[in-house]
């Protein structure tokens, strides 16, 4: 049955010959029930006012219209419930096409497709949904945005859209929205924005971010360090899904290539506590923003790089600003403006976020700038799976590259360290917990140059050396060692006067140290050699240089 096409003359004069029997009433009702459900299919409304559920005009009909035994019919009670019935169903569903800018959703719009298409954003007012008082309750409708640019539906008064104050409409999205009385929910039609269906150009530079690339997998790339920075998840489709891909090539000699940061609105990035992704060449990490477009989640973080075999360096320079030592500003992979202020913040980043070939050798280098001066103190503690370790033989070698290292060094729980071309100076360098400290890496020799104990070692630590070591200054201790510590060989070369306070190497508590030379090159050699204490041992002893004999005791203190 369709009522939308019956002719007005049919359609009056067959409600006319159905009103003057009691049977015609019993068909009357049926033939309303049967109009009802055509008007539902037809989709025959008028505008959001005076709505009626289902059952109640189903109520109505049994109510205006009882049997002709009794009451009495009139064209006006009729009228009364066609209108109700007529306004408690959609207008049949057309299209409100619009091309500009703005847009004010209005009563009109109920049930109606309202489309959008235009390159530029899109700003459309949901007018203060009321229950009770016909205003904009009930009402729904589709939006659909066919142009480039984003549509935004902004809910005006005290209603909101699926719990926020706005939301966004991707481009070829299609949005069903209802108001319940209080607010407005939203329904995304369309699945593209969470589905990577397809690829974006490459970019050579941070790109900016917005909902048209939902569903987009984005290769990033210019030989170059930058931050990709995406917008609170309100500005974004339900749903939507980016992937980041870092297309540079994998750092080999001195190509062009560069980490990129991913920052994301509102949480915090894949290193705990951390604000921002690095993404290292070759490297992915994926995005999506939840059904109320409340937040953003990261469903896919990069994990730990491996880095390429062989030598690979991260690059730190004194001179670059102190700024350069924070999370996510600089890479490392570069000298100049992009290497890191301190030696320790380009370890700290290799720590985090990298790992070594595990079946191919690779030695991590961290490398300072030629003569640096380097007073930031280097702490190596070593938890967690970090890539600190020996592989062959050392995997992460710190190259001062003829500078100094004037804030000292500390290493831990079993952490294996190499330096080369290394000056310490003014404070010492210590290693504990079976930590190692490798001085023969087949780079430049170091050098000991300070005023304290310098090179202090305990708890199973070990310098690992079969090599040459300059020495220069006064000193309390040239190396002091002790429960269990050890030094491998170790030949010492003057190159400038030097004097201790206390011994040039204090051994105990079950320390051992070997000195297979000693070169003074015509400089002085003053103070007590050695102090074995504790049981402490020593070979080589001969070999050191010093104004006061040693001495042994192996009194066990309590």
């Amino acid at each position: 049955m369709r009522i939308d096409r019956f002719p007005g003359h049919i359609f009056c004069a067959t409600i006319a010959r159905t009103m003057h029997t009691p049977l015609g009433m019993i068909a009357m009702r049926k033939w309303l029930a049967l109009a009802l459900g055509a008007w539902m299919m037809a989709g025959l409304v008028g505008g959001a006012q005076a709505q009626f559920s289902k059952s109640t005009l189903s109520t109505q009909v049994t109510q205006d219209f009882p049997d002709n035994t009794s009451n009495l019919i009139t064209p006006a009670i009729l009228r009364g419930w066609l209108n109700n019935a007529i306004n408690s169903w959609q207008q049949s569903p057309t299209i409100n096409a619009q091309a500009g800018t703005s847009y004010t959703i209005g009563a009109t719009d109920y049930g109606q497709v309202v489309q959008f298409n235009n390159s530029s954003s899109v700003s459309v007012t949901l007018p203060q949904t009321i229950s009770g008082s016909n205003t904009f309750y009930p009402f729904n409708f589709y939006t659909q945005n066919k142009g480039a640019g984003l549509v935004t539906l902004f809910p005006q008064g005290s209603s909101l859209i699926n719990g926020a104050a706005s939301y966004v409409v991707a481009s070829g999205a299609t949005v069903f929205v209802v108001s319940d009385g209080t607010n407005y929910q939203a329904w995304n039609t369309s699945l593209t924005p969470s589905v990577l269906s397809s690829v974006a150009s490459t970019q050579t530079s941070a790109p900016t971010i917005t909902g048209n690339n939902c569903g987009q997998t984005i290769p990033l790339a210019g030989g170059t360090f930058y931050n990709i920075s995406i917008g609170p998840a309100s500005g974004f489709p339900a749903g939507c899904t980016i992937r980041f891909i870092n297309a540079d090539p994998m750092p080999t000699g001195a190509n062009a290539t560069g980490a990129k940061l991913i920052t994301v609105s509102g949480i915090n990035g894949c290193t705990s506590g951390e604000p921002s992704t690095y993404v290292w060449p070759q490297q992915s990490i994926e995005i999506i923003s939840n059904s109320t477009q409340a937040a953003w989640q990261i469903t896919k973080c990069p994990g730990l790089w491996e880095m390429p075999q062989g030598v690979f360096t991260l690059n730190a320079d004194p001179a670059q600003p102190i700024g350069n030592d924070n999370w996510g500003v600089t890479d490392g992979l570069a000298t100049g403006s992009r290497a890191f202020h301190s030696m320790n913040s380009a370890l700290n980043i290799g720590m985090e976020t990298m790992r070594e070939n595990y079946q191919f050798q690779t030695s991590f280098v961290v490398k300072c700038a030629a003569g640096c001066t380097d007073a930031t103190q280097m702490h190596i503690p070593g938890h967690g799976g970090t890539p600190v370790g020996a592989q062959g033989g050392v995997g992460t070698v710190i190259d001062c590259n003829g500078g100094s290292m004037t804030g000292g060094v500390q290493l831990f729980f079993g952490a294996v360290v190499g330096f080369q071309g290394c000056t310490f100076a003014t404070q010492p360098l210590s290693a504990t917990q079976n930590a190692v400290v490798v001085f023969g890496t087949g780079g430049a020799a170091n050098t000991i140059n300070g005023t304290s104990s310098f090179v202090q070692l305990s708890h199973g630590a070990r310098l690992r050396c079969t090599c040459t070591v300059n020495v220069t200054g006064s000193f309390v201790e040239l190396f002091q060692l002790s429960a269990g510590a050890s030094i491998d060989s170790i030949a010492i070369n003057q190159t400038g006067n030097v004097s201790y306070s206390d011994a040039a190497f204090r051994v105990q508590s079950g320390g051992f140290a070997t000195v297979s030379g000693w070169t003074t090159n015509g400089f002085t050699a003053t103070g007590t050699k050695f102090h074995l204490t504790e049981c402490g041992t020593m070979e080589g002893t001969a070999n050191i240089q010093g104004s006061i004999a040693g001495d042994s005791s192996c009194t066990q203190a309590n």
